[in-house]
């Protein structure tokens, strides 16, 4: 449970495979370099699995304000690359829930960030946009890694 949030919220609970974990996101004015602080844990077993669709949420915590900007209120997405595979993508943040001073978001690891085993970066971005759709404030972590186990092969035609 993190302290401040809600314990009815549905992203303090583990949900059937899903695995938890929170990982700060220093990103305030006053703990430059905007890092994402990987617990030793975390980075010793992984983010996950070769193959692994949908098994894992991990969830981030980060101040709620960065340049006087309510990050809640912010679109907030996590990048990535799987540099075994080159395989990158953009993905929307889940379950946001938020205290007067954190946030707590969610980010589902798909097939595409395990499709190899080796290492995953990642950052997460905010940004907000005007009436014309064009970026009118963004502001990055910067990138961070994590690795993808190795496991074997699944074809569902063999079983």
């Amino acid at each position: 449970h993190t302290p401040g949030f809600v314990s009815e919220s549905p992203i303090n609970r583990s949900s059937g495979s899903k695995v938890i974990i929170a990982i700060p996101v220093r990103i305030s004015e006053s703990n430059a370099p905007r890092i994402i602080s990987v617990p030793k844990d975390f980075a010793t077993y992984g983010l996950g699995v070769k193959g692994d669709t949908r098994a894992e949420i991990v969830f981030f915590e980060s101040d709620r304000f960065f340049d006087q900007v309510d990050l809640k209120s912010a679109n907030c997405w996590i990048q990535w690359v799987n540099t075994s595979t080159q395989a990158k993508g953009n993905s929307q943040s889940v379950y946001m829930d938020a205290t007067e001073e954190k946030l707590l978001f969610g980010w589902v690891i798909t097939e595409e960030m395990t499709s190899g085993a080796g290492n995953i970066e990642f950052a997460v971005r905010w940004f907000t946009t005007d009436e014309n759709g064009n970026i009118s404030y963004s502001v990055s972590t910067q990138k961070a890694t994590c690795s993808i186990k190795s496991s074997l092969d699944l074809d569902i035609k063999d079983l």
